[in-house]
C-alpha cells in the first residue's frame, strides 16, 4: 500500500499557470497594481511598429539593416536553432531505437568443406514511459525552446532601441558640433571687433586677452565634440555590421518628440514582453526538469525485439525481451532532486526580479517623459531669452558703449542653453525609446 501512495505520488503534475508562477516568485507583500502611478497615461492598447512612429526614414532603414545584419543577433538565432535541436533530442526518447546488422564469414577448405555464411538482423529497442519521465524532459525542452525564442525577440527589440537612441545621439553630436562652430565664429568677429576697439582707445587690452581666450576654449571644444560624434558614428556602425571607418552620414537635425502613447496595464506587461516571457518559460522549464528528476527514481520498463537469418541456417530467428530496472540505493539521483528544486528556485527568483524591474523601467519612462516635456519648454524660453539679450550686447559693444565681459557672458549663457536644450529634445527622444522598450512593443 505504501508502495502504491509513493508511485502514485510520482505521477506527473500539472505545470503551474502564470498567475501561480508569479505569486510564488514575488514577495507575499508585493501587489500589481491595477495601474501606474502616472494618472494621466492613456491606458488603450500598447501600439506596435513605434519605429515609424518616429518618423524618421533614415533610421527605419537603419533598423532593418541591423536586424539583418547584426553579429550578436545571429547568435541569438543560433540558440534558437540550438533548443529546436534539442527538443528534436528529447523527442527521440519517445521513440523506439531500431538498429540493422550484416556479418559474412566464411571457412576455407576444400570444395566440399569450403562455405560461406551471410547473416543479417534488425534489432528494437523502447522505454515505455509509464510516469512521465521523458514527456517531463520533453516538455522541458520545450519551455527552453519558447524561452530561447522570447529571447530572440527581446534581442532584436533591445537591438532597435539602441540602434533608434545611437541615431538620436549622433544626430544630436552634429548639431553639437554645428554649435561650437557657429560659436567660433562669432567669437572670431568679436575678437577682431574688440582688438578693433581696444586700437581706438574705447576698450582694455583686459577685453582683449579675455575674448582671445574664450575663442581658443571654443576652438578646443569644436575638436572634442568632433571626438564624441565620430565614436558614436563608430557605435552605429558595429550595429550595423559596418566597418567601423566614422563616416556614417547624418543630417544633424533632431525629430520632434511623437505624442504620448498607450501604456496599456500594468499586468498586460507580463505577456507582452518578451524578456518576461522567456523568464516564465524558464520557471516551467525548471519545474519539469525536477519533476524528472522525481521520476527518476521509479522503475524503467523496457522492451526489446530482435530479429535474425542466416543462409547457413537457413531459417530465421527472433526474440522478444522485457525488462524492468528500479534503482534501490542512489545517492546520485537524491543529489540531481536537490540541484533541479535549487535550479526551480533560482528561475522564479530571477523571474520575480524581472517582472519587478519591468514595472520600474515603465514607471521611470513615464516620469521622465513627463518631466523633460516640461524642462524643454523651461530651456527653450531661456535659450531665446539669451539670444535676445545678446543681440542688444553685441550691438552695444559695436559702440564702444559696453566692454566685453558681458558680452561674452550672455554669449556663453545662450549657447549653453542651446546645448541643453539639444541634450532635453535628444533625451526625451531616448527616454521615448526606453518607454516603448519597457512596454515590450513589437518595432
Amino acid at each position: 500500500m505504501l508502495g502504491v501512495v509513493w508511485l502514485t505520488g510520482c505521477a506527473l503534475k500539472q505545470e503551474p499557470t502564470r498567475e501561480e508562477n508569479i505569486r510564488a516568485a514575488l514577495p507575499e507583500t508585493t501587489q500589481i497594481p491595477g495601474r501606474w502611478t502616472m494618472e494621466e497615461v492613456n491606458t488603450g492598447q500598447v501600439d506596435d511598429g513605434w519605429i515609424a512612429s518616429f518618423g524618421d526614414p533614415e533610421l527605419e532603414a537603419l533598423v532593418d539593416e541591423v536586424i539583418a545584419h547584426n553579429l550578436n543577433l545571429q547568435v541569438a538565432g543560433g540558440r534558437v536553432e540550438r533548443a529546436e535541436g534539442t527538443l528534436r533530442l528529447v523527442q527521440a526518447g519517445l521513440l523506439p531505437a531500431v538498429g540493422v546488422g550484416a556479418e559474412v564469414s566464411g571457412v576455407g577448405g576444400t570444395e566440399i568443406n569450403a562455405r560461406t555464411t551471410r547473416q543479417a538482423g534488425v534489432a528494437v529497442a523502447w522505454e515505455a514511459d509509464v510516469w512521465g519521465r521523458v514527456r517531463s524532459g520533453v516538455a522541458a525542452a520545450q519551455d527552453s525552446l519558447e524561452a530561447a525564442r522570447a529571447d530572440y525577440n527581446a534581442a532584436r527589440l533591445s537591438l532597435a532601441g539602441q540602434t533608434a537612441k545611437a541615431w538620436f545621439l549622433a544626430q544630436e553630436l552634429r548639431m553639437q558640433v554645428r554649435f561650437a562652430e557657429e560659436t567660433v565664429e562669432v567669437l572670431e568677429r568679436l575678437t577682431a571687433l574688440t582688438r578693433k576697439n581696444f586700437q581706438v582707445g574705447t576698450l582694455s587690452r583686459e577685453d582683449v586677452f579675455l575674448v582671445e581666450a574664450n575663442l581658443a576654449a571654443a576652438q578646443d571644444a569644436v575638436r572634442q565634440v568632433r571626438i564624441a560624434e565620430t565614436q558614436i558614428q563608430r557605435a552605429v556602425e558595429l550595429l550595423l555590421g559596418r566597418y567601423p571607418s566614422a563616416s556614417l552620414e547624418t543630417s544633424g537635425t533632431l525629430v520632434a518628440t511623437p505624442p504620448p502613447i498607450p501604456v496599456g496595464m500594468p499586468s498586460e506587461l507580463l505577456e507582452r514582453r518578451p524578456d518576461l516571457v522567456a523568464a516564465e518559460r524558464r520557471v516551467a522549464a525548471s519545474f519539469r526538469l525536477e519533476q524528472q528528476a522525481r521520476l527518476a527514481r521509479l522503475p524503467r520498463f523496457t522492451i526489446s525485439a530482435g530479429l535474425s537469418g542466416a543462409t547457413s541456417l537457413a531459417g530465421i530467428v527472433g526474440d522478444l525481451a522485457a525488462g524492468l530496472a528500479a534503482p534501490v540505493y542512489a545517492p546520485a539521483l537524491s543529489a540531481q532532486i536537490a540541484i533541479a528544486s535549487a535550479d526551480q528556485q533560482i528561475a522564479l527568483s530571477a523571474y520575480g526580479a524581472a517582472v519587478l524591474r519591468a514595472l520600474e523601467e515603465v514607471e521611470t519612462a513615464l516620469f521622465n517623459d513627463h518631466i523633460f516635456s516640461e524642462r524643454e519648454q523651461f530651456v527653450a524660453a531661456q535659450a531665446e531669452s539669451n539670444r535676445r539679450a545678446f543681440e542688444i550686447l553685441r550691438k552695444q559693444l559695436e559702440t564702444g558703449k559696453i566692454s566685453a565681459l558681458p558680452v561674452l557672458q550672455v554669449q556663453a549663457q545662450y549657447v549653453g542653453a542651446q546645448i541643453v536644450l539639444t541634450r532635453l529634445r535628444n533625451q526625451r527622444l531616448a527616454q521615448r525609446v526606453d518607454l516603448h522598450l519597457a512596454l515590450g512593443g513589437s518595432f
